[in-house]
């Protein structure tokens, strides 16, 4: 015989909507990764790297950028 669960049972079962803060760390996650695409397209780094790896000073001297800041971007 197959029992149905109890109401409590379905609710511990059933995911909750996510917290007003959960939604704001998600939007603020996918606003940063846009942002770092952004900026890689305007310092043109897939185009830097076409022809082969570069070690981040290079890199970053070709696309007039701050290294370490590159570094952050890239990391």
């Amino acid at each position: 015989m197959k029992h149905e669960p109890t109401i409590e049972q379905a609710a511990a079962a059933t995911p909750s909507a996510p917290t007003l803060l959960e939604r704001y760390i998600a939007y603020s996650r996918d606003f940063l990764t846009f942002e770092a695409c952004r900026v890689a397209a305007e310092l043109e780094i897939a185009e830097h790297l076409s022809n082969g790896p570069l070690s981040l000073e290079n890199l970053a001297g070709r696309a007039n950028a701050h290294a370490p800041s590159l570094f952050g971007l890239l990391g």
